[in-house]
């Protein structure tokens, strides 16, 4: 429940500093449901590139696994923990066995900062990646990605390390080289 508090509660700040309330390329998908889509590209940024077009039509990929996160309840210092542990093994898994479809995971480090992440694996090997997230009175978007994914070797390690902390941190470090940028980084900040 704290979870969910501390998310509407980021969310408010979130959409009270963000500017430009229309503009849904600022949303950092607070979304506790895990359903949360990303819509169509601005259309002054012109077309995406072929091998991120999917983004523009919502269809890289369905939900595969619930949503997990690493999140510090009030005064965890630096251990933050895993919020799902059956969710985490589900995204490795499916992170290892290329499993296509949508990955979704955050950190929550404190009340003030998130970080989400969005994966869309992809049957050839590769994830298109999406980050968005908030840092103060500060939101960002992208830089949305395609890269390759890791060995799958790689993520069967990460399966087997001894914390849920460290299977989340290698999770999220499971990204080769980038193969092309869908969108830029976009970021805006409150000016009070």
């Amino acid at each position: 429940m704290h979870l969910r508090t501390l998310s509407f509660a980021f969310a408010l700040v979130l959409v009270a500093c963000s500017g430009d309330k229309g503009d849904s390329s600022t949303d950092t998908d607070t979304d506790t449901t895990g359903t949360g889509t990303t819509g169509p590209t601005d259309p002054t940024e012109g077309p995406l590139d072929p091998a991120c077009s999917c983004l523009e039509t919502d269809s890289c990929g369905a939900q595969i696994c619930e949503r997990v996160g690493l999140v510090c309840e009030e005064e965890c210092g630096d251990e933050p923990t895993v919020d799902d542990e059956a969710a985490l093994q589900c995204a490795l898994e499916a992170l290892r066995d290329r499993k296509p479809g949508r990955l979704y995971w955050y950190n929550i480090p404190s009340v003030t900062t998130t970080y989400n992440t969005r994966v869309y694996i992809q049957a050839d090997g590769d994830a298109i990646v999406e980050e968005s997230g908030g840092v103060d009175l500060c939101n960002y978007t992208g830089p949305d990605v395609r890269r390759k994914l890791k060995e799958p070797a790689y993520f069967a390690d990460c399966l087997a390390l001894a914390t849920s902390n460290e299977r989340f941190t290698c999770m999220a470090d499971g990204f080769g080289e980038q193969v092309v940028e869908c969108r830029p980084l976009n970021e805006s900040c409150s000016e009070f």
